[in-house]
């Protein structure tokens, strides 16, 4: 019998320790608790004749008789050995710990918090398996499994504010235990509060100028993460609908500020902390400088605004806050700010280097203003020949303070093309090109400095004038004042095509080095090609022929009707394909070393292309010169599952 108690507890249902040691205490334990696993024997005797005068002999007889229970002729009775085994190891439990935690301790009738319940193994490796029961007294809230996790075996529970009664109440997680672990419980206090939401205080709450920075409080009863919205409203009124005003509001859930859009129609959304600027007519937030607090029941708000000259003159601030049950304080006035611009000089200074000529100049600009630079709102710069006004196929661009934005003007003067300074990216017309994220902005006193480094298209050859422009914040302008020149001028280069490796070979899929020259220098290389096909057919219908945009940056592969090119920026994770072959454009790169111009493309030919592939490559100058098509090399397209290798020597 103990043999088998001791296999049953080795093995992998007790996984306990080998080794009963002194048996009788778990005996007589089990014997009062399960008695299930002894039958009692309550009849008969162990009793003998004996010799009177004898040890223990009384009467002529000697022995004990069976009864109820222990007794001393039968013992415990016999043994149900399965139940016992059974019974035994659940007396050996691993005994456990379970903690209870709340995401919110505090809350409303209408809010609501995450139980977690973790349960811990006092010894051993094995997961804690069963089920948690939540309660609130007598009534049970849920029953949910346990899961693994790190730190412990956990289970989960949303418990909702109605779900409690007001006041304390205490919620008990239990764990039922199992045929391996002991039960456990831990309770904590959630308490349902009544809810008062209020704004507190707008610091500064007096004061005037175009831009500042306002700490917004805002408190609730039941907790601050209990806030699900605090509001702002900077105007001379509370107007509904907010149009042509300065409202914006932080939603905790999306961790966003919204502002309201000029016509009251639509909410402009950003993350806080995000790299972007929300506005509308009357007033811009830099995202990036707002932050967010809760320290227990208070929320405070960062708001970095700066107001535009439309929206000059008193202003009251509104403050407005809604807890997550919906109770709202309503709007409080909790402040008032004057809308005022110091009416600065705008001036534009200089322009660097004030004369030249080439096809690319990073451009130092200069502008200036009494009131202090901070008060210029918008510098521009304008390379024509005249002061044409449209500015129709010209290259003029303005830098936007209070957006951070670059902007140029498109070819027809219908639209302005806008990127952030430092975005990488490049705007561009048919004139010129800005590189953005070489672009720059200083501020030093009275003095903006804008640094732009400009490319000029071979159609904008000639004479330029560099006019600027400055606004100040108040509206006040300099005009435009011609500071510079610049001839837009293109070294006649002679182009080349070098050598395309591989030079031969075969395959679906290859890395290829195409090389490409210039006399003037590689810079001087408008646009390299490439053209995979038997023949050089044109047009190039149902072939694979690619070319790159030195100005763009961009890999352009044309379609199987050559109606359409497909084009991709250098490095983009993305794929550009047509019927023939398809373009890796995450692996294409350019680099340039003296003379020579390097595109690297990583091709995979389709099994409709099976083949011999002539390899063409073609070039073309800054000026328009051009190379004309020169046969470099070839490859061996196979046919799907076909090897086309030439066989072992």
């Amino acid at each position: 019998m103990l043999a088998l108690l001791n296999q049953y507890l080795e093995s992998g249902v007790a996984q306990s320790q080998p080794g009963l040691g002194n048996i009788n205490p778990v005996l007589y334990g089990l014997a009062q608790s399960t008695p299930g696993i002894f039958h009692d024997v309550t009849l008969g005797s162990n009793v003998v004749p004996c010799v009177n005068g004898t040890p223990d002999c009384t009467s002529g007889q000697l022995g004990y008789y069976a009864g109820v229970g222990y007794d001393q002729a039968t013992g415990l009775g016999s043994l149900d050995v399965y139940n016992f085994v059974v019974a035994w190891g659940r007396s050996q439990l691993i005994s456990t710990t379970t903690s209870l935690a709340a995401t919110a301790s505090a809350l409303s009738a209408g809010g609501s918090t995450v139980l977690t319940a973790t349960v811990n193994a006092a010894s051993g490796t094995t997961a804690v398996s069963g089920t948690i029961t939540f309660t609130v007294g007598q009534t049970a809230l849920g029953t949910v499994s346990l899961s693994a996790s790190a730190g412990g075996d956990t289970a989960v529970l949303m418990v909702e504010g109605s779900q409690l009664a007001a006041g304390a109440n205490i919620i008990t997680a239990t764990y039922g235990g199992s045929d391996l672990f002991s039960a456990s419980s831990a309770a904590l206090s959630i308490v349902i509060g009544t809810v008062t939401v209020a704004p507190v205080s707008v610091s500064p709450n007096l004061g005037s100028g175009a831009s500042q920075t306002f700490t917004l409080q805002y408190s609730d009863t039941v907790g601050a993460a209990s806030l699900g919205q605090v509001w702002v409203y900077f105007n001379a009124t509370l107007a509904n609908p907010a149009s042509n005003a300065c409202m914006l509001y932080y939603n905790a859930a999306t961790n966003q500020m919204n502002m309201l859009n000029d016509n009251a129609t639509l909410w402009l959304a950003a993350t806080v902390g995000t790299a972007t600027t929300l506005q509308n007519s009357q007033c811009s937030l830099n995202v990036a400088a707002t932050t967010v607090a809760l320290n227990s029941n208070t929320l405070t708000l960062n708001l970095a605004m700066t107001f535009k000259p439309a929206y000059a003159g008193a202003k009251i601030i509104y403050l407005h806050a809604v807890d997550v049950s919906g109770t709202k304080s309503g709007w409080e006035p909790l402040g008032a700010w004057t809308v005022a611009f110091t009416s600065g000089t705008a001036s534009t200074v200089s322009v660097s280097p004030s004369s030249g000529s080439g096809t690319n100049q990073n451009f130092t600009l200069q502008y200036s203003d009494t009131a202090g630079a901070a008060s210029l709102e918008q510098v521009w710069v304008y390379f024509n020949a005249t002061l044409a006004n449209p500015a129709n196929s010209a290259c003029m661009l303005y830098y936007n303070t209070a957006t951070n934005q670059i902007n140029l003007l498109n070819d027809d003067v219908t639209l302005w093309q806008p990127a952030t300074l430092g975005a990488a990216t490049t705007l561009q017309n048919s004139q010129c090109s800005l590189n953005v994220a070489a672009s720059t902005v200083t501020l030093s006193g009275n003095t903006l400095t804008l640094n732009l480094p400009i490319t000029f298209q071979p159609a904008y050859t000639g004479a330029k004038n560099i006019y600027l422009h400055a606004v100040d914040i108040s509206g006040l302008k300099s005009g435009w004042e011609p500071l510079g020149a610049w001839t837009v001028a293109f070294n006649a280069g002679t182009p080349g095509t070098v050598s395309a490796t591989p030079i031969a070979g075969y395959g679906t899929s290859e890395t290829f080095e195409l090389r490409y020259a210039d006399a003037a220098g590689a810079r001087n290389l408008q646009q390299v090609w490439v053209y995979f096909n038997a023949t050089l057919a044109n047009p190039a219908i149902h072939a694979c022929m690619l070319y790159y945009n030195a100005r763009s940056n961009q890999i352009n592969l044309l379609n199987d009707n050559a109606t359409l090119w497909l084009p991709a920026t250098l490095g983009t994770a993305i794929t550009l394909e047509n019927s023939q072959c398809s373009l890796n454009v995450a692996l294409a790169r350019v680099s340039l070393n003296g003379d020579i111009l390097t595109l690297t493309v990583t091709l995979t030919f389709e099994p409709a292309y099976a083949g011999t592939q002539n390899i063409y490559l073609h070039a073309v100058d800054m000026s328009g010169a051009i190379t004309g098509w020169q046969q470099l090399g070839a490859w061996v397209s196979p046919l799907e599952g076909v090897d086309v290798r030439p066989p072992p020597a």
